[in-house]
């Protein structure tokens, strides 16, 4: 799915990635958390939330003050968030 050829071809056919993998999402059996940025332009915050909403165990973070860079533009927050995602799943 994310070979060289794969990524190739999907950017030439429509300017843009769309490799679909949103029916295997219900199928994840691990934690799994989902992070977005409000202002987020390349994964808007509507799909992230679709992403959680779909994968039974995970949860959605939304980062208000930043835009696709969470962990550059409100690093002390994603550090946290990252951190206690880790520590619940290791509980």
């Amino acid at each position: 799915m994310f070979s060289p050829d794969v990524l190739r071809a999907s950017s030439l056919e429509g300017g843009g990635l769309a490799i679909e993998v949103e029916d295997a999402l219900p199928f994840v059996t691990q934690p799994v958390l989902v992070l977005a940025g409000r202002y987020d332009r390349t994964c808007v915050p509507a799909a992230s939330e679709r992403i959680a909403e779909l994968i039974p165990r995970s949860r959605l973070h939304i980062f208000e003050q930043s835009g696709h860079m969470t962990f550059v533009e409100q690093e002390e927050e994603y550090v946290d968030v990252v951190r206690r995602f880790l520590d619940a799943a290791n509980a």
